[in-house]
């Protein structure tokens, strides 16, 4: 590795530092991505939220709100 500090003693312990994340990550990566992929498996997507909706789409989902609060407001009347 090369020089980050102006001490000497922060580069060597940047460079341990550096060295124990690469090796936990060679040898615990492989069981939590495997854990991470079995996790997404069983999320529910909801693609409405993930994808920003056109702004004709916005409008026709507001004025359906509308609507419903309308419909609320006079069942409760």
């Amino acid at each position: 590795m090369g020089r980050y500090y102006d001490v000497p003693e922060y580069d060597a312990a940047f460079d341990r530092y550096a060295r124990l994340m690469a090796d936990l990550m060679i040898k615990y990566g492989p069981r939590i991505l495997a854990k991470h992929l079995e996790q997404q498996r069983h999320t529910i997507w909801y693609l409405d939220l993930l994808v920003k909706p056109r702004p004709e789409v916005r409008l026709h989902r507001l004025e359906r709100f509308s609507e419903s609060m309308k419909n609320m407001s006079r069942k409760a009347a």
